[in-house]
């Protein structure tokens, strides 16, 4: 907007300046040079004015951080009574942001002041030298004034819209950054030709090779496993040990540096990614929940019109059915802002529902049962057991005892693939996944 305002007034004084040339080239010389002089001494005002916008930015920045990060930890903050110190260090940042901005204001009132100053010694001089030095006759010298006085406030206003665009261009350049990030590492676009319906064969990752943006390890080196069509498969591992990575790249979220994803042994660039994933259940450890019904929230982006039975029969798989019932509104109670309104375990056992109704063809659950209690988890544990068979599922599992009926079993460790099996071979064989069960069951994990 600055840059605009700028350009319509630069153009009015081009206009202004030339009609002052054309009246008396001495006289408009003199006003250029005397023009050249106060964007001379603004210079000082314009340089110390980017500074403190920088620092305007980069305190608000911090300040925002802060007060999310306090938001979020609103329970631990006031269990701990550390209230007063949380308000005292964002008391400290948005005092600073303010004092970033009022020194803005001054310092443009002062270069206002300044330019105010300029413009009236400039007239007074443009004035003698007229009559004393160049002798300009009345009429000429009586036209020029009304040019020099309609030019000086176009020319404050030039001066301070350069003003504000200096102060406010580092926030500018914050935004334009993150546009360019997001341009980088904005997901292609996999509109293959192919569009996925269901697995024939299954999906599998084929020598497969992955790093973060500015990590110095690979999350994930040369690892190949595969998902078989209708097949229960768990991925399990320490934290960091590359399991999440290698989900993420099952669910085309992300794709390999090396190696490949393949769908019924095609590549997954080839496939239309929007219709693999309409044909996905996923379920991470922490529910989303938006605002709205429960209803809404468990029928997103899909029409289960007519299909109720449907919905309460994934209701009942879940675990969550009794209580949906007894609710006043039952499916159309409102949840509130993130699921506020319910707990912890309820929100999860939803959150499977609402993966189940969209019948997927891969169901994805990542330590989905994290938020159940030991008597919920078995009984979810042997309804998903029963309806296993129509899914292709992988679950990422902490609980281990959770992952016993899995056909295939993979242990992951520092990004390398350590050990495959089943649970019962495993367990019985010395190696890291009778490791992991041995410290679990001792409490040592």
């Amino acid at each position: 907007m600055a840059l605009m305002t700028m350009l319509a007034i630069f153009v009015q004084l081009m206009v202004y300046g030339l009609f002052a040339f054309l009246l008396s080239w001495q006289m408009f010389l003199v006003a250029f040079v005397s023009v050249m002089f106060s964007v001379l001494t603004a210079r000082r005002l314009i340089r110390l004015v980017r500074m403190m916008g920088k620092q305007s930015v980069e305190i608000d920045a911090k300040y925002s951080r802060q007060f999310v990060d306090f938001i979020r930890g609103a329970k631990l903050i006031k269990a701990t009574d550390i209230v007063s110190s949380t308000v005292d260090t964002l008391y400290i940042s948005n005092t600073g942001g303010c004092l970033a901005k009022r020194n803005i204001v001054i310092n443009q009132s002062l270069m206002r002041f300044e330019l105010q100053a300029i413009i009236s010694v400039i007239m007074v001089g443009i004035l003698y030298m007229a009559i004393i030095v160049l002798k300009v006759p009345v009429s000429v010298l009586l036209v020029f004034m009304f040019i020099i006085m309609r030019l000086a406030p176009r020319f404050t206003s030039l001066q301070g819209q350069y003003y504000n665009y200096s102060a406010y261009r580092p926030a500018l350049e914050v935004v334009d950054s993150l546009i360019r990030d997001g341009c980088d590492m904005a997901e292609k676009d996999h509109a293959g030709s192919r569009n996925f319906i269901d697995f024939r064969d299954g999906l599998s990752l084929d020598n497969v090779t992955y790093k973060y943006f500015g990590a110095e390890t690979e999350a994930l080196k040369e690892v190949s496993l595969t998902v078989g069509a209708r097949e229960f498969v768990a991925l399990v591992g320490r934290s960091g040990s590359g399991k999440s990575t290698a989900l993420d790249l099952l669910m085309g979220l992300i794709e390999p540096k090396e190696g490949q994803v393949l769908v019924d042994g095609g590549d997954l660039r080839e496939f239309d990614i929007s219709t693999f994933r309409k044909r996905m259940g996923f379920v991470s450890q922490e529910s989303i929940f938006f605002v709205g019904t429960i209803r809404e929230n468990l029928c997103l982006g899909i029409d289960v019109e007519g299909k109720e039975q449907h919905v309460w029969e994934c209701l009942r798989i879940a675990q969550i059915d009794d209580f949906v019932r007894k609710l006043p509104d039952a499916l159309d109670t409102e949840v509130g802002e993130a699921g506020v309104k319910l707990s912890g375990g309820q929100r999860q056992r939803l959150a499977i529902a609402r993966a189940l109704i969209r019948r997927p063809a891969l169901l994805i659950l990542d330590e989905a049962t994290s938020a159940l209690d030991s008597e919920s988890e078995a009984s979810f544990q042997k309804a998903i057991e029963v309806v296993a068979h129509d899914y292709t599922m992988v679950v990422v599992a902490h609980r281990l005892s959770t992952i016993k009926k899995a056909q295939r079993i993979y242990v992951f460790d520092e990004g390398h693939l350590v050990q495959e099996g089943d649970y019962n071979s495993m367990i019985t064989t010395a190696g890291p996944f009778s490791e992991l069960v041995k410290a679990q069951t001792f409490g040592l994990d």
